[in-house]
């Protein structure tokens, strides 16, 4: 069970390697078009635009979850017998109350990336190993917090490492798409959840408009989804942008590790621009009662994963008010405008963060992991 967009590719991964390891496994569950392409035999639609982040905010979806969850739990009930373990993907929300109905039902559960429970609700710890058998945890701020609740917590490295690189080619990429090789390249990222896009976009595209308009650069936007493209391109032709911003909507690599600087939601894509050695401007707006009721319950006041790998906020976080058009500008020119020794410097907080994420190969090594645990039969 996957719920969100980056989860849904983790769980992708995971599951062409386990069939590789072991090809006659089949997986049955909720995920996305990634799993789906993977294998994946689905008991619903696409799910990975459900996901929401904040108390609040979560009741936009709370029904269609509810409906899920219990679609998923009978499934399991009915088909107990022929499953060999249950293997759950981040979505906290959904999935540890999805975890302690599959733990009832006897059932061996495994957890590929956890809560966060270095950064926020550290009694997840405890809940999940009183209700997972298996915790495959990739950051290792989160390994040591869980080490102290449970034993059955096991580092495997973050699997961006096998996937995300700095490449060459990036000319060549701006002149297939059209772009001036001369000026610099600015990376809208919105996000991958429908509150992400709905409060991130519009100021993004101001600040858009401002540095296209005044500082004469490049800018090309990245669809994470299929189901986005709409909203996306109707607030564009509201905001007359079409021909500032660039929809980008292929290999979104390729437009990172081209770009010079990315204006990006945060989560995952952050880590991605940092192993791309792409200076990410951190982004995030949730509703203000979510954002009050969440100052209570965070341990670290960081948001950005890179900065909570490096335990510093290195690179800019905009929240709630502070996410404006003229901050983002200003933060954006910052990178643009970077001397040579800064950029020397952020050059080693880049490797930093890839010399945390433990060493190459995870995929294979969960993979190996888990059917080790499950057994091959």
């Amino acid at each position: 069970s996957a719920g969100e967009i980056s989860g849904d590719i983790h769980a992708s991964d995971l599951m062409r390697e386990l069939r590789k390891q072991k090809p006659d496994l089949k997986f049955v569950g909720l995920g996305g078009k990634n799993m789906i392409s993977a294998g994946l035999i689905p008991i619903a639609e696409d799910v990975s635009t459900y996901s929401t982040v904040g108390l609040v905010d979560s009741l936009r979806f709370y029904f269609k979850k509810l409906f899920l969850f219990r679609k998923a739990v009978k499934y399991i009930k009915e088909n107990r017998a022929n499953l060999k373990a249950i293997l759950l993907v981040d979505n906290q929300g959904f999935n540890v109350p999805l975890a302690k109905a599959s733990k009832k039902l006897g059932l061996y559960v495994i957890y590929y990336f956890p809560p966060h429970v270095s950064v926020w609700g550290e009694w997840n710890a405890s809940v999940l190993d009183k209700n997972v058998d298996l915790i495959l945890v990739p950051l290792y701020s989160d390994y040591l917090t869980f080490k102290k609740y449970t034993k059955k917590a096991i580092f495997t490295g973050h699997p961006l490492l096998d996937k995300v690189s700095p490449q060459k080619g990036s000319m060549e990429w701006k002149r297939k798409e059209g772009l001036n090789r001369k000026k610099y390249l600015v990376m809208l990222m919105p996000g991958s959840r429908y509150q992400e896009i709905e409060n991130l976009l519009d100021p993004m595209l101001e600040a858009s408009r401002i540095l296209s308009q005044q500082y004469d650069c490049e800018i090309v936007l990245a669809i994470s989804h299929s189901k986005f493209k709409k909203i996306i391109d109707d607030t564009i032709k509201k905001k007359n942008l079409k021909k500032e911003v660039h929809i980008i909507s292929g290999n979104i690599y390729q437009a990172m590790n081209a770009s010079d600087v990315i204006i990006l939601s945060s989560g995952t894509a952050s880590l991605e621009a940092v192993l791309l050695k792409k200076p990410p401007v951190i982004c995030y707006k949730i509703s203000p009662t979510s954002f009050f009721i969440g100052k209570f319950l965070v341990k670290n006041k960081l948001i950005g994963l890179p900065n909570i790998i490096l335990n510093k906020k290195i690179f800019p976080e905009l929240l709630q008010k502070e996410f404006n058009p003229e901050r983002i500008v200003r933060e954006a020119l910052y990178f643009l405008k970077l001397p040579r020794n800064k950029r020397s410097e952020y050059n080693k907080y880049y490797e930093k963060v890839k010399g945390r994420l433990g060493s190459k190969g995870v995929i294979e090594k969960v993979a190996t992991i888990i059917l080790e645990k499950i057994g091959n039969g």
